[in-house]
């Protein structure tokens, strides 16, 4: 279960360095090699973001149940952890639908043009997903390090 959580929070820091590409590389030019460099990845990476926020909600759900029994004590007694926990796997497929989309298209090969429909929907609103991402990955990266708030 560790390796689970280490790749949910830096694929998360990953997914929002994507989305913040283009303001990244308009305040630091000299970084644009960089960052083509980790755009020709974000299929992947959102591939991997996608099935993390999937996981995270079957895992809530129906195995650690966190959803239904963990959620209103640890929001008393951690309550950021216990919000960058909530709000993971739904960011996760959000993501996972911006990012990994054209990736598991050409992988499976299949028309995906309905969901990409909803993709293009939220495409707007990859910045402040992408900011909302950052600092949820930062967060989790602090709680897998034993810092709490």
């Amino acid at each position: 279960m560790r390796g689970y959580l280490w790749v949910v929070t830096i694929g998360y820091m990953l997914a929002g360095i994507i989305s913040l590409a283009n303001i990244i590389v308009g305040k630091k030019p000299e970084l644009k090699d960089k960052m083509d460099m980790l755009l020709s990845y974000s299929g992947y990476i959102g591939t991997a973001v996608l099935l993390a926020g999937l996981w995270g909600f079957i895992d809530g759900l129906f195995f650690t149940k966190f959803y239904t029994t963990s959620l209103g004590p640890m929001m008393k007694m951690i309550p950021v952890e216990g919000l960058a926990i909530l709000i993971f796997p739904p960011l996760g497929v959000i993501f996972g639908l911006l990012l990994g989309l054209p990736k598991i298209a050409e992988w499976t090969g299949k028309d995906l043009s309905k969901v990409e429909g909803f993709a293009k929907k939220l495409a707007p609103y990859q910045v402040p997903f992408g900011i909302v991402a950052l600092v949820d990955g930062f967060l989790l990266f602090l709680f897998r390090i034993h810092v709490f708030f």
